[in-house]
């Protein structure tokens, strides 16, 4: 992301390219890669220093990010949106009239939800770091500017979401609270942005027509309200897909895909549980996944119902029109978990939060604790596909032997089919009925103590047809992990458009580009293209000249950007073709002349 988007204002703009500040991140980032670190079999010692390097590293690619992008946005046009009227602002409120929220929302290399701008007319550049189409929920943060335009208490505003062809929709809040002395709302709202493109939404006080619900939450009570536990169904249901919880459990009993009419959970056995394990004591923990000595499933739980603890709201009819919540609580031995399912408008998947609180410690004498996030399904497979780098690789099922999986495991039969994605979990099991995915377990040796502390995982479940390509598997896990970025500025001209439909686009659907960076010994752009098919093909990608300027010429590199003698590449359009084999892999040098 830190390379797109600095390639981006490199080309757009002529903006410095933080060459020497990406080679260090990646040295670190590379170093994290020993045969010890990697899979957390290293001394104390050693992770403390990782964990350290790893907060450079975010510092260095979110500081890129944010000034890239925040470059690109104040050179795109966001006149649409309107100025507030200058003699409405009192100016002894001017100077604390910008906002706040610096810091909130980096976590690991993240943009600040910061927003600069005065109150009035907020403004928002969305990018999409991708190079598909998006079609999604985004979520913005709007700031107690107070400057005398609009007074009163941020959490009793309405807002309402303008687009540059002047069409206004409402903005569904989902929380606000206080950051380091300001009062921040965060709202979200469905945007559309094109590959490796942007687009900009006003954010603006006021009422507008709510739209008919496309995601709606039902709990259905039996009896009064509050007096034991409501008997009544939960049930989540957008444009693609039903989800109904067993409130027991806290898991899902039914998912049904309304495009194939396949329920492809298991009733009797929720999914999207934690499933906590102790196994027997052995020599080399951290190495060697040991013989479960108890295994408690589903676990205790102190709470469920519908929205975010410590959210703005908990009640059933705020969770509309974009995002619905459900959040089940509990705790298990020392360890305390929340685990949040979230159905947005519009995205044919069900997000799943886990955050946990983890105070497990393992030994010799009490074996090793571990925490996982089980799936079972209501079909049997003999096998799951799984992501591998710049791949896929089918595995039969192995009676719940561990493999390892980046960004998604899909299970596919002609009785159903579901992918589970993740951003940071990545030893999956399958034993042909069951999908599961380690989530932290405390060894003892060498480090004591491995896993103590806060933790957050993500994950989305995606039921899907038999027609869904690999292709559509790696857009979908590369999206999940790079979320649309939102960036605010403020009310100005630019030589940008307000919305770029296409930044960079590949013709051919099973051919995906996989990166943008500059070349690291010349002003070219370096673009990298996978091919997911088995498919020999001859892909043509465009670049928008409004970004690039006119490309001048192309030639085909190694991985490591040296041009090669016999080059397939060719200027296509405003753009190149190349040919990439089965599997295959390619790098295309570009030059441009902006």
């Amino acid at each position: 992301e830190a390379d797109t988007a600095a390639a981006l204002a490199f080309a757009a703009l002529g903006r410095p390219y933080p060459s020497e500040v990406l080679r260090d991140a990646w040295v670190d980032v590379l170093f994290s890669h020993f045969h010890d670190i990697l899979p957390g079999s290293c001394v104390p010692d050693t992770r403390t220093f990782n964990q350290g390097t790893f907060q450079r590293v975010a510092a260095a690619t979110g500081m890129i990010k944010t000034n890239s992008l925040r470059a690109l946005a104040a050179a795109v046009d966001t006149g649409f949106a309107g100025k507030p009227d200058d003699c409405c602002v009192c100016p002894v409120d001017t100077a604390n009239g910008f906002g706040g929220g610096p810091g909130r929302g980096t976590m690991g290399g993240d943009i600040s939800s910061a927003t600069l701008v005065v109150d009035g007319p907020r403004p928002f550049v969305i990018f999409n770091p991708t190079s598909w189409k998006r079609d999604e929920v985004v979520k913005v943060s709007v700031w107690d500017a107070q400057t005398g335009i609009c007074p009163g208490p941020l959490e009793k505003k309405t807002f309402v979401v303008k687009s540059p062809d002047g069409k206004v929709i409402p903005a569904q809040r989902t929380d606000f609270g206080e950051y380091w002395g300001h009062r921040y709302a965060d709202l979200v709202f469905p945007v559309s942005v094109g590959p490796l493109a942007y687009t900009t939404y006003s954010i603006e006080e006021g009422e507008a027509e709510e739209p008919k619900s496309q995601v709606t939450l039902t709990m259905d009570a039996e009896g009064k309200d509050r007096i034991n536990l409501p008997a009544g169904s939960v049930t989540m249901e957008n444009e693609y897909i039903k989800v109904s919880f067993d409130k027991l459990s806290g898991g899902i009993k039914s998912l049904v895909d309304k495009r194939t009419g396949r329920d492809v959970a298991d009733p009797d056995n929720p999914m999207g549980i934690l499933e906590f394990v102790q196994e027997r004591p052995q020599g080399g923990s951290a190495w060697v996944t040991g013989t479960p000595a108890k295994c408690v499933c589903p676990l205790e739980l102190t709470g469920f119902g519908a929205g975010e603890i410590g959210g703005w709201s908990t009640r059933i009819e705020d969770q509309k029109p974009y995002v619905a919540t459900v959040r089940a609580n509990g705790h298990v031995s020392n360890s305390t978990f929340t685990v949040l399912y979230q159905l947005k408008a519009g995205q044919p998947w069900l997000e799943i939060t886990v955050e946990v609180r983890w105070f497990e410690r393992g030994s010799h004498e009490t074996g090793i604790p571990r925490l996982a996030i089980r799936f079972p399904m209501g079909f049997t497979g003999e096998s799951a596909l799984y992501e591998i780098p710049y791949g896929t690789l089918e595995r039969k099922a192995m009676n719940g032997r561990e493999v390892p999986s980046l960004r998604w495991a899909d299970v596919r039969t002609k009785d159903g089919c579901l992918a589970v994605l993740n951003d940071s979990r990545y030893s999956h099991s399958y034993d042909g009925r069951t999908l599961r995915v380690a989530l932290l377990r405390s060894t003892y040796s060498p480090d004591p103590l491995p896993e103590i502390g806060d933790h957050r995982i993500r994950f989305a479940i995606a039921p899907h047809s038999e027609d869904v390509t690999t292709a559509d598997l790696i857009r979908a896990g590369a999206a999940f992990n790079q979320p649309l970025q939102v960036v605010s500025t403020d009310v100005h001209a630019g030589k940008l458009p307000s919305v770029l439909e296409d930044g960079v686009s590949c013709a051919e659907s099973n051919v995906i580009v996989t990166q943008l960076k500059r070349a690291e010994d010349s002003d070219e752009l370096v673009f990298r293209l996978q091919e997911t098919a088995g498919t020999t093909t001859t892909a043509h990608v465009t670049l928008s000249e409004a970004l690039f300027g006119k490309v001048s010429a192309a030639v085909e590199a190694d991985l490591i950007e040296r041009a090669l003698p016999e080059s397939s590449a060719a200027l296509s359009g405003n753009g190149f073709s190349v040919k990439v084999d089965v599997f295959g892999i390619v790098t295309v040098k570009v030059t441009s002349v902006t």
